[in-house]
């Protein structure tokens, strides 16, 4: 592709890890995803191998949403294409359409009584991401027979973004915990270095991860206790409080304290009712830009990788890293060389652009 042509990917690649790292919100990520892919229907979502559980499920485009468990409940077991998924490798695409021709597939019973109406994905795309046992996130774009085929560039660039989605896709499931079926291990969460805490929807504290033991002891007006989170001042607990046990949509809430710009809590609702509330507590004063360890997560990075590649999105040119890092300037251009590849970018000046837009979790 052509550096016009990539103009596209980097946007919607960003996209995807800021809602791998609950930055921002996933359906944004669908709506660019659905413009560059000339798609109609998005779908993305976690799902045991036998569909018996499916998880963190986002949908977008020509669907109606009311039906979707219904479709997974009593239609799923009808689709022909659907029992393909376990078969496609990890990182790999499939091109339904040659699995089950749009013609045979029109035909079926699911087509005709309840997808045409409900979810008319007649031609298919979809990218399949396997990092847990026994479970698979799942990418799938569809088009409505008036729509036709996905033209070959689509292909291409859904080969393009391939990547990305899949890295994405991993920090996702380590950051949601769904390798267990269950919310948040603590091992994965602090590999995020995001500061994050638990609390039940009736606002009773079920633990916090090192990343924000870490932020609370600085002593820095936040502290840590039995009850959870102890802003600073009585009227901010207050209402981080009230954010937690009415939540049922992402809410901030300001944590203030003496002599700087206040911390930000932002209070997530469980996606089921009864699952815990997350609290993510970020610091606007700390120095802008993605840890190492983040960008090692999102980007599947050596940890020396990672280094470069944070010492970049910080504005340090090459030499100054070498310098700073007591590398050689030829094994830092190596090591550059690899995350550009890595990241999909053919300049040093591309590579840059893409890591400052990314946002500060640590």
């Amino acid at each position: 592709m052509s550096g016009e042509e990539e103009a596209w990917l980097a946007p919607v690649a960003l996209g995807f890890y800021g809602a791998a790292a609950g930055t921002s919100d996933f359906g944004h990520a669908l709506e660019q995803s659905r413009q560059s892919l000339e798609a109609d229907t998005l779908y993305y979502y976690v799902a045991r191998l036998d569909d018996a559980l499916r998880r963190d499920q986002h949908v977008l485009g020509r669907v109606s949403r009311d039906r979707i468990e219904e479709y997974s409940s009593t239609w799923v077991v009808l689709n022909t294409r659907q029992r393909f998924w376990p078969e496609v490798r990890d990182g790999s695409i499939v091109d339904f359409d040659t699995i089950v021709p749009a013609a045979e597939f029109a035909a079926s019973r699911l087509w005709r009584d309840f997808m045409r109406h409900h979810v008319p994905m007649l031609h298919s795309l979809g990218l399949a991401i396997s990092h847990a046992p026994g479970l698979q996130a799942r990418f799938a774009i569809g088009r409505t027979p008036e729509s036709g085929p996905f033209p070959d560039r689509v292909r291409t660039r859904l080969a393009a973004l391939a990547p990305h989605v899949r890295r994405a896709a991993t920090a996702r499931l380590h950051l949601l915990g769904l390798e267990a079926e269950t919310l948040l291990p603590e091992a994965a969460v602090a590999a995020l270095d995001i500061a994050l805490a638990r609390y039940a929807p009736n606002g009773s504290f079920l633990g916090a991860n090192a990343s924000l033991r870490r932020l609370a002891a600085r002593g820095e007006g936040l502290d840590l206790g039995p009850a959870g989170i102890e802003p600073a001042r009585p009227g901010d607990r207050v209402a981080l409080g009230a954010a937690i046990r009415s939540a049922t949509a992402p809410t901030r809430v300001a944590l203030r304290r003496d002599g700087g710009v206040p911390y930000i809590a932002e209070v997530l609702p469980g996606q089921e009712p009864g699952e815990p509330v997350l609290v993510v507590v970020t610091d606007p004063a700390a120095p802008p830009g993605p840890s190492p360890t983040h960008l090692a997560v999102l980007f599947d990075l050596p940890h020396v990788q990672a280094v470069l590649a944070y010492d970049i999105a910080g504005g340090m040119t090459l030499r100054e890293h070498a310098a700073e890092r007591g590398v050689p300037v030829e094994t830092a251009r190596s090591r550059l060389k690899a995350v550009m590849a890595r990241l999909g970018c053919r300049r040093q000046a591309e590579l840059a652009a893409l890591l400052a837009r990314l946002p500060a979790l640590s």
